[in-house]
């Protein structure tokens, strides 16, 4: 009786044992899962290439459009005022022509990482004046646009 009693130890102590390996094996497992996530998510931190920074436009007409940026980075990301206008001509992108002197606030605009900025709007009549039919680009700094005008 008795050496059958530490049989049934023995069994039950082996399956317990069984058992621990099986849990041991499954956070292995997630270790390594989450080592990869983690020196991914690192690594995106440390060069800003989890995402991107875009521009998009809206409510275009011939006098101005509005705009938004979007930063999906993990770094900020700054953009200021100034602005350029350029139409597609013999398939080669040209600015547009200045009217008026252009003058343009010095000042840069700090965009958080995740963040998108508000609507903004821009009114080019006083630099080029009502724009004619044609295929334009809008460009901000390194971010750019294409839009028709009708």
């Amino acid at each position: 009786m008795f050496n059958v009693c530490i049989e049934k130890r023995c069994v039950m102590h082996k399956n317990q044992v069984q058992i621990s390996k099986k849990h041991v094996s499954l956070l292995l497992c997630t270790v390594a899962i989450l080592a990869v996530i983690f020196t991914g998510v690192l690594f995106a931190f440390v060069t800003g290439r989890c995402g991107s920074v875009t521009m998009s436009i809206q409510d275009v007409t011939p006098n101005g459009l509005s705009f938004t940026i979007k930063n999906t980075t993990l770094k900020e990301y700054m953009w200021g005022e100034p602005y350029g206008l350029y139409i597609l001509k013999d398939d080669s992108w040209e600015p547009v022509e200045y009217i008026n002197d252009p003058v343009f606030i010095c000042i840069g605009y700090i965009l958080l990482p995740c963040a998108k900025t508000d609507l903004k709007s821009v009114d080019w009549t006083w630099f080029y004046g009502e724009l004619t039919t044609g295929y334009y680009k809008f460009q901000k700094d390194d971010l750019s646009c294409t839009f028709s005008i009708p």
